[in-house]
């Protein structure tokens, strides 16, 4: 259903300015300019990958792998006219295993807002559990976040 690349210059400046309706433009990228100067930052597209479907940018996923566990912290956005449609269960599935793809990593880990339970719901039918509750600054401000995992197969396995 969909098909991952790169981060390119023009998807990021895409996705910059997508706009979520209420509460959800909690998500868009101009509230707040850290964020947003770190999505815009070419050094960051290597971590970086946007999918693609029926040939139209859909959505785009932030990988981060700690420097001391094998864990790997995903954030990502599902472009705002596809949101509460029914995508969401496979677009993390396949964000996943783009993450899981390499091998080295045991653990992802999702940061996100408390109040979006349409995402949490999501996360935990693909899997995640919820690890911890903390407050979070962001767009000016401090809001309540949940801290979810997701343990690979592979490390079941082990």
């Amino acid at each position: 259903m969909f098909d991952w690349k790169w981060m390119t210059k023009e998807d990021a400046l895409t996705i910059a300015n997508w706009e979520y309706e209420k509460p959800y433009d909690f998500y868009n990228m101009n509230e707040d300019s850290e964020d947003l100067d770190e999505f815009l930052n070419p050094f960051n597209w290597k971590h970086m990958c946007t999918a693609y479907m029926d040939g139209r940018l859909a959505g785009f996923a932030v990988f981060k792998k700690s420097d001391e566990t094998n864990e790997v912290e995903v954030s990502l956005g599902l472009r705002p006219d596809l949101t509460g449609k029914g995508f969401g269960t496979a677009f993390v599935e396949t964000t996943m295993d783009k993450a899981f793809e390499n091998g080295h990593v045991d653990v992802l880990v999702i940061n996100v807002a408390a109040f979006n339970q349409r995402a949490i719901s999501v996360y935990e039918r693909t899997g995640f559990r919820k690890t911890a509750a903390y407050l979070q600054k962001t767009n000016q401000s401090s809001y309540p976040f949940v801290k979810m995992k997701k343990v690979s197969k592979m490390e079941i396995s082990k």
